[in-house]
């Protein structure tokens, strides 16, 4: 059950950080800095600066945790996903356009949750205990 949990972990981070690594890029590469994703506290040139680091940021860690070498990484970039969603979307100045969005985000935040929870599966032990 753990390994199924640390690939729904894996694969999500992966996910989000291609997601904005490929958004971050776009905006840089065609020299617009005109996304707005209200959900997060930065705008224009910093947004998609945010975005490509962020995105690398969260490949490492996933790459680090992956191949064992520093698996502690990936717990603490998802808390820190969490937060970043819980304050963007809750907390914030963020104001829903329909419950549709709402209810996106409530999904979103829980599929973060999730993954949160299941990074900390890493931090069991690799062998097994025969009884």
């Amino acid at each position: 059950m753990s390994a199924l949990l640390r690939g729904y972990c894996y694969l999500f981070n992966l996910a989000l950080c291609l997601a904005a690594l490929a958004l971050g890029l776009v905006a840089y590469l065609s020299g617009v800095h005109n996304l707005n994703l209200g959900m997060l506290p930065w705008t224009g040139k910093n947004l998609t600066n945010y975005l490509i680091w962020l995105g690398l940021l969260g490949l490492m860690c996933v790459a680090g945790a992956f191949t064992g070498k520093v698996r502690f990484l990936l717990p603490l970039w998802c808390f820190a996903i969490l937060c970043l969603f819980g304050w963007g979307f809750y907390l914030g100045s963020y104001s829903f356009p329909g419950r549709e969005e709402f209810d996106q985000s409530l999904w979103f935040t829980g599929a973060a949750l999730v993954s949160f929870l299941a990074s900390l599966t890493l931090f069991k032990s690799g062998r097994r205990h025969h009884r």
